[in-house]
């Protein structure tokens, strides 16, 4: 089953460091390099939010899947039993969506076989933010009849919150370190860097989405 995930809005890097932030954190004074701190601020925060597979301004998101992720390996077998409607009608009750602190869900939208698009009511989910997941309320099914490829589109936010002041100090201190470490060393390794910092393990996700986020 293939995943995707699109950036639809996004805060930009200055917004978490500034450019004038991190030259002071290097003890420049000079204007010269301006632009190329500002581009290694940005590489910085990308590689943080790839380590932590966290956001950390608000940021839009986009997720399309093929189909509900199904995890259940165990097998129906012939006769009565009783269980989940979601383990007969295919796919678990939740979907986890990648790159949190999940804030919330904008719309699900599905796609059926005639291709047409259909709002799927958020009277038939429930967001659970502390679990970053979408989850179906008791009672309620996932539609059916969808298209194989790209069914189901899901637009949420996701982040610690609007401004650089809801982000954990630890955080904001590697994005400078590893910004630091690419205008002193321009071949550096940033997840390595990133690997070394042990403050940062705690806000790291380490579950695994359906197919490796």
């Amino acid at each position: 089953m293939r995943e995707s995930i699109e950036v639809v809005t996004k805060a930009t890097a200055t917004d978490i460091v500034s450019v004038a932030e991190m030259k002071t954190y290097l003890r420049i004074e000079s204007s010269d390099d301006d632009t190329i701190i500002g581009t290694f601020i940005d590489s910085a925060v990308d590689a943080v939010q790839q380590y932590l597979r966290r956001t950390l301004i608000t940021s839009t998101y986009r997720l399309t899947l093929d189909a509900i992720p199904r995890r259940s390996s165990e097998e129906w077998w012939d006769g009565m039993r009783e269980g989940a409607v979601t383990e007969l009608t295919g796919g678990d009750d939740y979907i986890i969506l990648p790159m949190g602190p999940l804030l919330t869900v904008t719309s699900m939208t599905t796609y059926g076989t005639d291709n047409s698009g259909t709002v799927f009511a958020a009277s038939n989910y429930f967001v659970d933010t502390a679990g970053d997941r979408l989850c179906l309320d008791y009672g309620a099914v996932w539609p059916t009849s969808l298209r194989d490829q790209a069914a189901i589109e899901i637009e949420y936010t996701a982040g610690y919150g609007a401004s650089k002041t809801a982000v954990p100090g630890s955080i904001i201190q590697a994005v400078m370190k590893v910004a630091a470490k690419m205008y002193e060393d321009r071949g550096c390794d940033c997840m390595a860097e990133l690997r070394n910092m042990e403050t940062l393990s705690q806000y790291r996700r380490m579950d695994s989405l359906q197919n490796g986020y």
